[in-house]
């Protein structure tokens, strides 16, 4: 993934990344907005600074006027701009970015503890001799869970436009597609926000998921709420969450 800052041509993602990327992570190599931010200073842009806004949108900011030219258009959409960038020194992403989903609610885990990262699954293969002896064999224990958000607004499940935001656009882009995902509990959240998102750490990050589908072919569950007459109308949605831990990505 390329753009061209300030006029000078510069990879923000390398073709040979080992791995995939987040839109943000604690490890610069695998954050798509430190990785932005990097060759922004590398220029070198002073002060440059690219965060996700307690309004679920990217900000990309600096001391002096700067452009950005996306010369590598998934680029821009995986930070959710929709055009190149001028004549100003900061710049607020028109909108979320498909690799963001927040429900606006606490997530409700429905296979382990609030703040655990699941139920243990373990591979081991168990047998027991007739005369009582028992034996296991273990290689490998993956954690799986499921997670319910009740009544998440439609404009956060589905829109005609899709523009980003919404569970059905991440899903499209993340889960589907076999990329890892952390979820962040007790995020706060102001629409009107332009303070920088203060990212949880210890119990409050779990992850890396992985999407744990149920059938194929891969298709989101789709449910209204049953009580309230929400059933006939279109405001509130029921989404239901399974996945799987998952081995993070390699760095380069």
């Amino acid at each position: 993934m390329t753009a061209t800052l300030a006029g000078s041509a510069s990879t923000i993602v390398p073709a040979d990344q080992p791995g995939g990327v987040y839109l943000r992570h604690p490890v610069n190599a695998l954050s798509l907005t430190d990785l932005l931010q990097a060759a922004m200073s590398a220029v070198p842009i002073a002060n440059a600074q690219v965060r996700v806004l307690e309004n679920r949108k990217v900000s990309i900011s600096a001391d002096g006027n700067f452009t950005i030219v996306w010369t590598n258009l998934l680029l821009r959409e995986l930070l959710g701009f929709t055009a190149d960038l001028a004549g100003d020194k900061s710049y607020t992403a028109t909108n979320v970015s498909p690799l963001l989903w927040s429900p606006g609610k606490p997530e409700s885990p429905t296979e382990s503890p609030l703040g655990t990262l699941g139920r243990p699954v373990y591979d081991t293969k168990f047998s027991t001799a007739p005369d009582g002896t028992q034996v296991s064999t273990s290689s490998h224990t993956q954690y799986v869970q499921t997670f319910s958000f009740p009544f998440v607004a439609v404009s956060r499940y589905q829109t005609p436009d899709a523009l980003g935001g919404e569970y059905l656009t991440f899903f499209d882009f993340v889960l589907r597609r076999a990329n890892k995902f952390f979820l962040y509990r007790n995020v706060a959240e102001d629409l009107d926000g332009t303070d920088p998102v203060d990212w949880p750490v210890g119990t409050n990050r779990l992850g890396p998921y992985g999407f744990r589908p149920a059938r194929s072919p891969i298709s989101p569950d789709f449910r209204r709420p049953s009580q309230g007459g929400l059933d006939r109308v279109d405001r509130r949605m029921m989404v239901s969450l399974d996945c799987q831990s998952t081995p993070e990505w390699r760095t380069p």
